[in-house]
């Protein structure tokens, strides 16, 4: 052992401990698994809105080596790869699925928000289209003078009698005469009519105004209403899908503690030898660090 140390002191590699190089050129290269070192998370909350508004949310800072990373999805991933853990695997498919549905998210959430917004402006053209063609039909309305009509006085009219007197001419024919007015004659039948028509005295027109259609409401042409709420709908739509979208954050985070738990744990050590002189003469020890 006191030759091994003896070695050792003069040796120029004196200690060893685990390699913490980077290649030069690369933030963060893909490293062999057993080169692997854990990824530290440092998290913050930030607020950000108004007076009446304030939200609360996390920040996260990855960092790797000591170095924050900038971009952690795209640097992390191959080191946390490296590992071959299943569990850190089937988090980075669950994060590729994530990724892939929030791509097809964003394209629908454009496609319906961007189409309903088209349709709410087309219908607010079609809206105000009608509204100027029904204040206009209802301007003509209010303009239109009444219609007088003169309606002439009838030739005739009937008159009633309840009492009757009837004589026979030569002929054998009755001639009824109406006991309450003597101008009032019938001739012929056996019985008296109840009423007769006899020459109007009052020939005097009547005038009265022709009725009015009833106020307009409505115009044949679209109203724009259809298009307004079916692209209020279609906003309505594209909003919810894009806040529903997967969050990747969440895998990517627990991928990065799954990954750390399953890093197996190395022992950085090393060895400082050093001499100590005492009754028995001089003595090579050494140390492990």
């Amino acid at each position: 052992m006191k030759q091994l140390l003896a070695l050792l002191l003069f040796c120029p590699l004196a200690g060893w401990a685990q390699s913490e190089t980077v290649i030069p050129g690369l933030a963060l290269p893909n490293p062999q698994a057993d080169t692997l070192k854990p990824i530290e998370i440092r998290e913050y909350p930030y607020t950000y809105g108004n007076r009446s508004y304030v939200t609360t949310s996390l920040a996260r800072i990855y960092s790797y080596d000591g170095v924050d990373v900038q971009n952690p999805a795209q640097e992390l991933w191959p080191r946390m790869r490296a590992l071959n853990d299943p569990d850190v695997n089937r988090e980075y498919q669950l994060y590729t699925n994530a990724v892939e549905s929030r791509s097809t998210a964003r394209v629908f959430a454009g496609i319906f928000t961007v189409g309903g917004l088209i349709a709410m402006i087309a219908g607010g053209v079609q809206a105000r289209d009608y509204q100027q063609a029904l204040n206009a039909k209802r301007q003509a309305w209010y303009a239109t003078p009444a219609q007088l009509i003169t309606t002439p006085a009838p030739a005739t009219i009937s008159k009633t009698c309840s009492a009757w007197i009837g004589s026979k001419n030569s002929a054998g024919v009755t001639q009824w005469t109406c006991m309450s007015d003597l101008s009032i004659k019938v001739t012929g039948g056996d019985s008296p009519p109840l009423s007769v028509q006899v020459p109007n005295p009052n020939q005097t027109p009547t005038t009265s105004f022709a009725p009015q259609p009833p106020i307009p409401t409505s115009v044949n042409m679209p109203t724009g209403q259809g298009l307004l709420y079916g692209g209020l709908t279609s906003v309505l739509i594209g909003t919810v899908i894009w806040y529903t979208m997967p969050n990747t954050g969440d895998h990517f985070h627990r991928a990065v503690q799954l990954y750390n738990r399953a890093l197996p744990r190395k022992i950085s050590w090393q060895l400082f030898p050093y001499s100590q002189f005492g009754m028995g003469g001089l003595t090579l020890l050494g140390t492990f660090k």
